[in-house]
């Protein structure tokens, strides 16, 4: 009867562990070889240089040659600060000054039909009033653009300059619809009217805008002018176009005196 043998424990080698790693190598092994692929580049991947300029320099960067070196960054290279708005927030909102515009325009509309006098060209003084007033306020708003750009500022909130501007043509409506009657010469009172007009139209617009120094204000008024005066170029040419030729009359002909037949028996 032979005696039961019992297991013994074999020391592992110095190579032991590395077994493991070799089996998942040939467990790779053979899943390559039963075609399981290994990722592989695609096609349609995004490029390394994608979205790069084709002559960009890559061989400095400006931003670690100021740290390290410390060479003055390029003005054009450095962030420029927001420009000035040229319409800034002052003295009453859109909402202020449109109420003003407003009521200085219905001054000016009343005005103007009174000093018509009675007939149908009343209204039309009025609504010529009206339509000038809103004309020449939008030619105001792109006047103030204009300066806005001429001084290199943005041109800031369009509700509050097309207020302001409004407040200013209407005030100068008004004291044109007034015709004040001062010296008794027709052509003396209109030249003092529209100088004492354009004044507080000056006034209004520089108070507003802020505009106290001389280039802003005559940047402003002048463009304003300017593009008055091509309006009213445009209304001029349009109106000789449209009146009828005046009819030629032909003279008149005196009838010619005929003489005066010889009595009966004269023997002429």
């Amino acid at each position: 009867m032979s005696d039961e043998k019992k297991p013994y424990e074999v020391e592992a080698d110095a190579g032991g562990a590395q077994q493991p790693m070799k089996a998942e190598r040939a467990s790779q092994g053979a899943e390559s070889a039963k075609g399981v692929d290994s990722p592989k580049g695609r096609i349609d991947a995004p490029q390394l240089l994608e979205g790069f300029e084709e002559d960009a320099d890559f061989t400095k960067d400006p931003e670690v040659e100021r740290v390290i070196m410390g060479k003055p960054v390029d003005d054009k290279e450095a962030a420029k600060p927001p420009a000035e708005e040229f319409v800034k927030p002052g003295v009453g909102g859109p909402k202020v000054w449109g109420i003003v515009g407003g009521v200085l325009l219905l001054a000016a509309m009343i005005a103007a039909g009174v000093q018509a006098g009675s007939g149908g060209q009343r209204v039309l003084r009025v609504l010529l009033v009206l339509y000038n007033t809103l004309l020449h306020t939008g030619t105001g708003v792109v006047a103030v653009f204009v300066a806005a750009v001429l001084l290199g500022k943005r041109f800031g909130k369009f509700e509050l300059a097309a207020a302001r501007m409004f407040a200013a043509v209407a005030a100068f409506a008004l004291l044109i619809s007034l015709q004040f009657k001062l010296s008794g010469v027709v052509w003396l009172d209109r030249i003092v009217v529209l100088i004492l007009a354009t004044g507080v139209y000056g006034l209004i617009v520089a108070s507003t805008f802020n505009l106290w120094k001389r280039n802003p204000l005559l940047y402003v008024v002048g463009a304003h002018f300017f593009l008055w005066l091509i309006v009213a170029v445009g209304m001029l040419l349009s109106q000789v176009t449209v009146a009828p030729p005046a009819e030629s009359k032909p003279p008149a002909v005196a009838p010619s005196q005929q003489p005066a037949a010889p009595p009966p028996g004269s023997g002429g």
